[in-house]
């Protein structure tokens, strides 16, 4: 049975107090699950718990855990999968919430592409964006120090059916998942929030195992997106101290077209959270190039 602790609380490796035998301090609402009580004292209770990602037994006084009749179960898994950080109440993550940004959207009715066609996607795609309204909800507007483009395109994304992490596994977690071993999903301990730099890295090392393919020029780029594909700009900065910057490819539709040179595009129609949010619209030069990022790559996703 499952118990969750109700105060900080030592965990020791014998059934008794002594500095000597503490193998971690539990926080408040850590689950343990009951294993059986101590034979020596009944009121200390031989426990197992997660620390630090490892599952570890020991022993903690019972008078410090309270019963949970549904706690979340952490399901191991052993391959490089995806990985979302999850809430118990997944309703209460909301575009007008300004709190919650490490997990997916979980409203009631929110917008999916689930088309084959095309156009079918492609108006799924734009209903996604309409949905999100990036421009005014509360999860995405900027901050005097701190932007979010990095949770928008997660969330365009997430709706849309295909994967980009908002959070990953931790070097050690990956190593134990490609070498077969099973992994615990825990925040902190086997994963982590990924920024714009990071969500770079993660493209070009990660996103082929994720459906992800690299496109080399904004004319092909532009066209998938018109097709109903997932297309992203992702670009690094250079002083990794600053964050990097990500931003979907919208389809074209009347009134809102990519920027086009001789016929080739030179600014794809996007739709951002940045320093200005806005649902449709293109730059005048490009950001992905510019002298404050270190690389850049688009990719597409089907």
């Amino acid at each position: 049975m499952e118990f969750k602790v109700t105060t900080s609380l030592n965990f020791r490796s014998m059934p008794k107090v002594d500095p000597a035998n503490r193998i971690a301090t539990l926080p408040q609402r850590h689950l343990v699950s009951k294993l059986q009580e101590a034979s020596e004292d009944p009121s200390w209770w031989r426990v197992r718990a997660d620390v630090d990602g490892h599952a570890v037994e020991g022993y903690v006084k019972a008078s410090f855990l309270a019963p949970v009749a549904s706690a979340p179960v952490a399901l191991l898994v052993n391959k490089l999968d995806a990985v979302h950080h999850r809430v118990k109440k997944p309703e209460t993550i909301t575009r007008m919430s300004a709190t919650g940004r490490v997990s997916p959207l979980g409203e009631p009715g929110q917008p999916v592409r689930t088309g084959q066609q095309p156009a079918q996607k492609v108006n799924e795609l734009g209903a996604i964006i309409q949905w999100l309204r990036v421009d005014q909800s509360a999860r995405y507007l900027p901050e005097p120090d701190v932007t979010y483009c990095n949770i928008y395109a997660y969330d365009y994304c997430y709706l849309a059916g295909v994967y980009i992490p908002r959070v990953w596994w931790n070097t050690t977690a990956i190593k134990d998942l490609l070498d077969g071993k099973p992994v615990t999903p825990a925040y902190l301990k086997t994963y982590q929030e990924l920024n714009a730099n990071a969500l770079f890295l993660w493209f070009r090392e990660f996103g082929p195992t994720f459906g992800w393919r690299r496109v080399m020029s904004l004319d092909a780029l532009q066209d998938l997106a018109n097709q109903g594909s997932v297309c992203i700009i992702s670009a690094i900065a250079r002083n990794k101290e600053r964050s990097g910057h990500i931003s979907p490819v919208a389809a074209e539709v009347p009134g809102q077209s990519a920027l086009r040179k001789d016929g080739h595009v030179v600014q794809p129609l996007q739709s951002q959270a940045g320093r200005t949010n806005f649902m449709h619209g293109t730059y005048k030069a490009p950001w992905w190039s510019a002298d404050n990022m270190e690389d850049f790559g688009f990719f597409a996703h089907d």
